[in-house]
């Protein structure tokens, strides 16, 4: 649909909230980083890293996501999780939970490539939620657009 991801591209998923833009979003970057190997940083400021992971080997081992949360595993479940879970810990797949203000995540990101020059993809689940810091925008819209634009 995207005709591919190009370098410098910033692409925005939005959406009313249940479409499934966080699902997408880490669809795309386990995508790259699980199958195309290209280094990916996930920043969520919607959910810690722990649910975040657990959301990823549901999807990569194709487990429902109730099944893994209450441990209620069939055989079936345990066999596809013992196989999604070496992958994604193989995977160039760096997930993180961060602080919400736009230079934590800079910084973040600025240490993140410094281990990693290669990082090729950065997805950030919640833009709404960083905050600029600093000087107050006129409106939210303003601070929003001012974060993507830095971007």
């Amino acid at each position: 649909m995207t005709n591919g991801l190009m370098p410098g591209q910033l692409i925005v998923i939005a959406g009313r909230p249940g479409m499934g833009k966080y699902t997408i979003a880490m669809d795309i970057a386990r995508t790259n980083a699980v199958k195309a190997e290209i280094p990916t940083a996930f920043i969520s400021l919607a959910m810690p890293v722990r649910e975040l992971i657990l959301r990823c080997i549901s999807a990569e081992g194709q487990i429902a996501l109730h099944h893994l949360r209450s441990g209620q595993l069939t055989d079936e479940d345990v066999e596809r999780m013992e196989a999604a879970v070496p992958r994604i810990n193989d995977a160039p797949l760096y997930v993180h939970d961060c602080e919400r203000t736009y230079t934590g995540i800079q910084a973040k990101l600025r240490r993140l490539k410094s281990k990693h020059p290669d990082l090729g993809l950065v997805v950030i689940d919640y833009l709404q939620l960083v905050k600029l810091g600093g000087r107050r925008p006129e409106s939210r819209q303003q601070e929003v657009s001012e974060i993507s634009a830095a971007a």
